[in-house]
């Protein structure tokens, strides 16, 4: 179900809704799988304000490319160690 917001969820059902409708979904083991996307709503005004400042304004991590939750903790641990 893509484009579905999970609106609540209950012990043995979800309440999601799509295309403005609510629908309850029973379920005996409720898995919520999650899509990702980068996140970078402030980079390109960032970038702008300091464009004539001398100062590098870079993408990094989600802002630039969307990372899986078990990647990312990989990646934070091999900052960690390289800094």
């Amino acid at each position: 179900m893509t484009s579905t917001k999970l609106k609540e969820v209950h012990e043995d059902y979800f309440i999601v809704e799509n295309d403005g409708k609510e629908s309850k979904i029973p379920f005996d083991y409720g898995f919520v799988c999650l899509g990702m996307k980068a996140y970078n709503p402030l980079y390109l005004q960032l970038k702008d304000y300091y464009q004539d400042k001398n100062v590098d304004v870079l993408e990094i991590g989600d802002c630039k490319k969307e990372l899986d939750v078990l990647l990312k903790e990989h990646k934070r641990e091999e900052i960690l160690f390289i800094y």
